[in-house]
C-alpha cells in the first residue's frame, strides 16, 4: 500500500531535524506538511521545505491555526482507503533506521488494532513499558496514565530520559526490541502513530479539538479496538507543551543534531534552498 507521513506543522526548529529522517526514507511516498502555524518565520520555512518534490503542503481548511485546536480540520486529507498513513508530531526529533519499514511491516501484521504506535521515548506509556519490563528504573513507579504529573508534565524527567536515550543511541543500544503490547480504552499520546486509511474514513467529521482524545482513544473504542505499541520501530519526541520552555533552553535539540549530522553527515541535506 502507498505510505503517506503526515505531520501537523510546523515549528522549524524541531522540523530541521526530522525532515531529513523522513526525506530519505525510500518507504514514504508523500509527506503532508499540515501548515497550522501563523508564525510568518515558520511559514517561510515550510515554504521551503514545500520545494521537494515529496512534500505536500496543505493550507488550514477552515478555521485559523491556532495550534492543537486545529489539527483535526485537517483529517479528511489522509483517509484514502488504500494508503497506510503514519502521524509524526512535528517535534519528533530522531528516527531509527528504516523506521518507516519497519512500523509499517508491524502494521500489516497486525489489521485489527486502530493504531499502532511506535516506541516513543518522552511518552508516559512508552515510559511506563520502559519500566515494566524492566529496561529502566525509577524512584517511584509511574503508572500507564497519558498525562501523567512526572512523566507528561516534568521537564526535568524528560531532560533525564533524553540524556539516558541519546548516551544510548551513541552507544548503539537503542533500539532494542521486547515485544508490542495492547493498549485500549485509555488515551494515547499520538507523537508517532500508524492506521488505515480505511479506518478513518467514516469518522473524520467527528475529528474537532480534541483531536488526541478522539483518534487514541473514542474512535477505538466505538469500534471496539484496542490500539498497540510496537517496539520494532523507536522514535525520540522533544518535549510536551509542559516541558518545552526548560527543554528548548536545556542544549537537548542540538545533541539530537549531532546524532541528525552523524546519519547524514551533513546539516539539513533534504531542505537546503
Amino acid at each position: 500500500m502507498r505510505v503517506v507521513c503526515i505531520t501537523p506543522a510546523g515549528r522549524q526548529r524541531y522540523m530541521r531535524l526530522l525532515a531529513p529522517y523522513v526525506l530519505s526514507d525510500p518507504r514514504v511516498d508523500e509527506w503532508q506538511v499540515w501548515v497550522n502555524t501563523l508564525d510568518l518565520g515558520d511559514r517561510t520555512w515550510l515554504a521551503r521545505l514545500g520545494r521537494h518534490a515529496k512534500v505536500r503542503l496543505i493550507e488550514a481548511p477552515k478555521e485559523r491555526p491556532n495550534g492543537g485546536y486545529t489539527i483535526g480540520q485537517f483529517w479528511p486529507h489522509c483517509a484514502d482507503e488504500n494508503t497506510i498513513y503514519v502521524r509524526l508530531d512535528d517535534d519528533v526529533v530522531w528516527l531509527e533506521r528504516d523506521f518507516f519499514s519497519r512500523l509499517v511491516a508491524v502494521r500489516e501484521r497486525n489489521p485489527d488494532p486502530f493504531l499502532v504506535s511506535a516506541m516513543v521515548i518522552n511518552n508516559a506509556l512508552c515510559t511506563y513499558l520502559l519500566q515494566f519490563t524492566g529496561q529502566l528504573a525509577f524512584t517511584e513507579y509511574l503508572s500507564a496514565t497519558c498525562m501523567h504529573p512526572i512523566s507528561w508534565r516534568s521537564a526535568d524527567f524528560a531532560r533525564t530520559l533524553h540524556v539516558w536515550a541519546l548516551k544510548s543511541i551513541e552507544a548503539g543500544s537503542i533500539p532494542f526490541r521486547f515485544g508490542d503490547f495492547p493498549a485500549a480504552l485509555g488515551r494515547l499520546s499520538i507523537n508517532a502513530i500508524c492506521y488505515f486509511g480505511r479506518d478513518v474514513a467514516p469518522y473524520v467529521d467527528r475529528i474537532g479539538p480534541e483531536e488526541e482524545e478522539v483518534v487514541s482513544c473514542v474512535l477505538p473504542t466505538l469500534l471496539h479496538k484496542t490500539n498497540l505499541i510496537t517496539t520494532e520501530a523507536w522514535c525520540a519526541h522533544f518535549a510536551f507543551f509542559t516541558q518545552r520552555e526548560e527543554l528548548d533552553k536545556s542544549g537537548l535539540l542540538e545533541a539530537y543534531a549531532q546524532l541528525l549530522l552523524a546519519r547524514f553527515k551533513a546539516s539539513e541535506p533534504a531542505v537546503s534552498p
